[in-house]
């Protein structure tokens, strides 16, 4: 979809960044917390990548980068 000047574009979900209280599990097979469901508590720029710590239900924080995420 191209973009044309002055006419409202519709939003796309699956595009927008992560953000603080958005529901994610990991997508990694061997993370400890792979069938898990977290919830986003920081996310911070670093050197071009946006790392992204997620709170467990258990009280756990762990930092992710944010492809390995996938929001709920």
């Amino acid at each position: 979809m191209s973009a044309q000047p002055g006419k409202p574009q519709p939003a796309q979900p699956d595009a927008a960044l992560l953000g603080y209280g958005d529901a994610v599990t990991p997508l990694a097979w061997n993370d400890p917390h792979v069938s898990q469901v977290g919830t986003v508590r920081r996310t911070v720029l670093r050197g071009g990548d946006i790392e992204v710590t997620v709170q467990f239900a258990d009280g756990t924080r762990r930092d992710y980068w944010e492809d390995e995420l996938r929001r709920i």
